[in-house]
């Protein structure tokens, strides 16, 4: 994992923020943590409920086709629901 900043792979762990490991770069001091992959991975069920959702899938069906609760695709739908532009 290199420096977002200089591109450094020289650094030390600096300690926790929220659960997630924060590191110092020796190069240029910055401080970083990097995304966990469980992120990553509820960016990407997130905008496939939303795609399921407007598709014609209800909460529930959507919920169990992606094993989440239907209360979080709820929640991601009221979220992200209002930035997509739908066709007319």
């Amino acid at each position: 994992m290199d420096c977002p900043r200089c591109g450094s792979i020289n650094y030390t762990k600096d300690g926790f923020v929220k659960g997630r490991q924060r590191y110092a770069c020796k190069a240029c001091r910055y401080h970083y943590t990097v995304a966990k992959k469980s992120d990553v991975k509820s960016v990407e069920t997130g905008r496939m409920a939303l795609e399921l959702y407007l598709n014609g899938l209800g909460f529930r069906a959507t919920g169990r086709l992606l094993k989440i609760s239907y209360g979080t695709v709820y929640a991601w739908i009221k979220k992200w629901g209002a930035t997509v532009d739908l066709p007319r």
